[in-house]
């Protein structure tokens, strides 16, 4: 289906892309490579959005202090406030992240947010 439509909170949308790409930016290596992906689930009306970075990835340790409040830093993060600021304009969205990361090579962050789908 070509050129559909979605309906989302536009600024909650933009904050969260927005946090996503700037602790990628800033957790890469001068030059580095980011990636991200966007897709419509038709099935779930989910959003699905993945953000890569290439820098220093994270041990599980560090993935799970990333959630808690106690951390204002942890290595291979960019900005914390960034990413928290992310999580939390997903929260309002009744969305979903999830962490991936390899500590030296990659971290992955896919979010999945509910929207209408516009005919």
């Amino acid at each position: 289906m070509v050129g559909q439509l979605i309906k989302s909170d536009p600024e909650l949308l933009h904050t969260i892309l927005k946090n996503l790409l700037s602790n990628a930016i800033l957790a890469s290596e001068g030059g580095g490579t980011i990636q991200l992906s966007q897709n419509i689930s038709f099935e779930t009306g989910m959003l699905v959005l993945e953000v890569t970075d290439f820098g220093q990835g994270l041990t599980q340790s560090e993935q799970q202090a990333l959630f808690s409040a106690e951390y204002s830093t942890i290595p291979g993060i960019g900005s914390i406030p960034a990413i928290r600021e992310a999580i939390r304009g997903i929260r309002v969205l009744n969305g979903k992240i999830w962490l991936r990361s390899k500590k030296g090579t990659f971290t992955t962050y896919r979010v999945e947010l509910p929207v209408r789908i516009i005919d």
